[in-house]
């Protein structure tokens, strides 16, 4: 098994909230078939609350860092299942799993307010 990177993946889901406006179990929601990825563009299919889908382009930061996370991702255990963010173990990643690293991935970046509050979702 190839070395992991857990930056490739802390960038590509902390940047996932703050650019496309998910909610943290938005985010750990998806799914390998959700992320639409082409040279210049991409879309997010975002399952949200009360059954509903979305459609939210992918900024090129976070192009970039769902590009360097699936190209790891292939030599993580589980990387077979649908999921798209994993946990070391190969499963679906927790949202209390996600909170944790995004906050820490995020120090620097942006605030937690920015990060997670709904003024951010509401912008886009």
């Amino acid at each position: 098994m190839a070395k992991r990177a857990p930056r490739t993946v802390n960038n590509a889901l902390a940047l996932t909230p703050f650019y496309a406006g998910t909610r943290i179990a938005e985010t750990v929601g998806l799914g390998i078939d959700d992320v639409a990825l082409s040279a210049r563009r991409g879309s997010l299919r975002v399952h949200g609350k009360g059954d509903q889908t979305r459609q939210v382009p992918i900024h090129p930061p976070l192009r970039a860092a769902f590009t360097g996370w699936l190209s790891e991702r292939a030599d993580w255990p589980g990387a077979e299942g649908p999921a798209l963010f994993l946990n070391q173990q190969g499963s679906r990643l927790s949202t209390a799993g996600a909170h944790t690293t995004t906050i820490a991935a995020a120090a620097g970046l942006v605030t937690v307010a920015e990060l997670f509050g709904h003024t951010r979702r509401r912008s886009l």
